[in-house]
């Protein structure tokens, strides 16, 4: 910081000089080019740091990225690739198994009897525009044998119409309780 310090007063100096100069000389050619001549001591004097910068930094050696060796990048890249997918599957599963759990609160809900098990299909092309969609749904509800449900179609309905799918794309399965 001393370094500005020392430039900002030695601009100063050489400007308080300019002016002290343009007092004592008469007004006439000689005071236009003592003028110019001030002006460029100026000048370089402003100049004079940037230029020592420059040739500090052409100086300075240049610096070099470590060397990463090729197989530690391949190993990588694999890696993050491998945790993609995991991670990928993990959200796919935990999709499923959500969708499944709303399935049966739906049903279960409406007093059609309990959700034996629901198998949820979704899109799992990750290149696909329509991945992770809902594909098709089964579901197995079980019935007690004093009861009677709905049918098929209206429950395969229900729960299409709930998950804007095609009827044909979800089955239910309708078994009675102890036979």
């Amino acid at each position: 910081m001393a370094w500005l310090q020392e430039w900002i007063r030695a601009i100063l100096v050489l400007v308080l000089f300019a002016g002290f100069l343009e007092l004592l000389l008469p007004s006439g050619t000689m005071k236009r080019f003592v003028q110019v001549v001030v002006g460029l001591f100026v000048l370089a004097t402003i100049l004079g740091p940037l230029s020592l910068l420059t040739s500090r930094l052409q100086q300075e050696p240049k610096l070099e990225l470590p060397a990463i060796a090729p197989g530690a990048t391949d190993r990588i890249l694999s890696d993050g690739k491998r945790l993609a997918a995991q991670q990928q599957a993990r959200v796919l599963d935990e999709y499923r198994h959500n969708v499944a759990r709303q399935v049966a609160s739906l049903l279960e809900l409406g007093g059609e009897g309990k959700v034996v098990a629901v198998k949820v299909e979704v899109e799992e092309g990750v290149d696909k525009p329509t991945f992770g969609e809902l594909r098709s749904l089964t579901v197995r509800l079980e019935v007690p044998p004093e009861k009677t449900p709905r049918s098929v179609g209206e429950l395969e309905r229900l729960v299409a119409d709930f998950y804007g799918l095609p009827a044909t794309d979800v089955e239910v399965q309708i078994m009675r309780k102890g036979g």
